[in-house]
């Protein structure tokens, strides 16, 4: 039922999108500024109102309401997406192997929480498009890119989706956060002679350009979302992701 609700959700959200790009369209309205509204108006106001967001973005009511569906349409996706990468990904390990486990980062969005904990990885990242509009936000990890929602403005909701409730905004909002980088250090295994370090370990990787991962063979895993993520409002053109899963074997 969860399944039926989250694809349901993510057809209106489609086919809202040539509303989102008419309403996006020239307007002889002067835009408002988005502090100047409640949240009752976000709610009830015509969807060709043009709003301008704290981030200086120019946008439609209308779409920020269709990127608002496609947002919860991708949280309650997220993890059947990675369970269908992870079945067309090839196991990386042999008998006595042991996979690398990878470190999820705690002040990530629902959906990144749902994928890279459900694909079963060494490393992930995560980036959901095509409306994702990222940001660095002042005072928090520099390494996380944020996905900001205005038309989420109840503290609970946001908090149940992984987000961080922008109260110092009006009205306020929930900003989303998604690892940019991932680094990792392991162990290589044993040394035989006659062979470099790391000779034996196993790797398999899938990753949507420009994400990139590298795995060093004495003992690390960097992984690079490689869009340009200094300014506001940058935009990926559909959902990123990368994942690798690096195999060591015993130690002893």
């Amino acid at each position: 039922m969860y399944e039926k609700h989250a694809r349901a959700i993510a057809v209106v959200a489609l086919a809202l999108l040539p509303l989102a790009a008419a309403a996006d369209a020239p307007s002889a309205a002067t835009p408002l500024k988005i502090e100047r509204l409640t949240p009752v108006q976000l709610t009830s106001m015509r969807g060709s109102t043009v709003l301008i967001l704290q981030t200086g973005r120019t946008v439609s009511l209308q779409t920020l309401r269709v990127e608002h569906a496609a947002r919860l349409a991708r949280f309650a996706n997220a993890g059947v997406l990675a369970q269908q990468l992870r079945g067309k990904m090839s196991a990386s390990s042999a008998p006595g192997y042991v996979m690398v486990p990878m470190k999820l980062d705690p002040h990530g969005a629902a959906d990144y929480q749902a994928f890279c904990g459900t694909v079963v990885a060494s490393g992930c990242l995560y980036f959901p498009g095509p409306t994702g509009y990222f940001s660095h936000l002042p005072g928090q990890d520099q390494n996380l890119l944020f996905d900001y929602d205005p038309l989420i403005t109840d503290p609970g909701v946001c908090k149940s989706q992984g987000g961080i409730i922008q109260t110092n905004n009006s009205p306020a909002g929930c900003a989303y956060g998604y690892p940019y980088t991932y680094t990792s250090n392991f162990n290589p295994g044993p040394v035989k002679p006659g062979q470099q370090i790391g000779s034996f370990i196993r790797t398999t990787q899938t990753c949507a350009p420009p994400v990139t991962v590298n795995v060093d063979h004495k003992g690390a895993i960097v992984m690079q979302g490689n869009f340009a993520a200094s300014n506001f409002n940058v935009v990926t053109p559909s959902t990123l992701t990368c994942v690798v899963r690096v195999s060591v074997p015993p130690l002893s």
